[in-house]
């Protein structure tokens, strides 16, 4: 994490690190379903780089527009507990991803982000630009890279080391999905 102020540091570490189980239900070929509970775990990372205990329920649903095209809307509710030394979270997020599938398995995506922040009674919106590799056949394994950024008008660093604010950020994931 590269900060904007200069008497912070650059900051490296692993960020959330979340585990959920997710149940898809009346689902038919061009629509999904999921509700999901989820878990991020406490990473032991100094704030803002590392993340807090908390718990995530959510609902999504998937639509196949078009054999390439994907449309997702999940809505979920970020809740941390027994997060001393870290910030406080709780966050109502709607978050709209448009998913295209390319070639070689590739693919790019645009994801929204829209958080209603509870602890500072804020609005934040984020928008996330992605483009990765599925590993395996199956889309079960993928890496990426994104550039995300706020889009708030006039989103500037708090001095405040645990806030939430920041004007973009870059990263790179790996995810693991399977099914039983």
């Amino acid at each position: 994490m590269y900060p904007y102020a200069a008497d912070r540091p650059v900051q490296t570490g692993l960020g959330g690190v979340t585990t959920a189980f997710t149940w898809a239900f009346l689902g038919s070929k061009r629509v999904q379903q999921y509700l999901s509970a989820g878990l991020q775990w406490k990473s032991y990372v100094q704030p803002p780089v590392g993340s807090a205990w908390a718990v995530i329920p959510s609902y999504a649903i998937a639509f196949g527009v078009a054999e390439p095209l994907l449309l997702n809307a999940q809505l979920y509710w970020i809740r941390s507990f027994a997060s001393a030394g870290y910030p406080e979270l709780d966050l109502l997020v709607f978050e709209p991803t448009v998913v295209l599938n390319l070639p070689g398995r590739t693919f790019l995506a645009l994801d929204s982000r829209l958080g209603w922040n509870f602890v500072g009674g804020s609005f934040l919106p984020l928008l996330k630009g992605i483009a990765g590799l599925y590993l395996d056949r199956r889309k079960s394994v993928s890496i990426s890279a994104w550039y995300q950024t706020s889009l708030a008008r006039g989103a500037e660093p708090s001095t405040d080391p645990g806030s939430l604010e920041f004007r973009f950020e870059v990263g790179a994931a790996l995810s693991y999905f399977f099914d039983w």
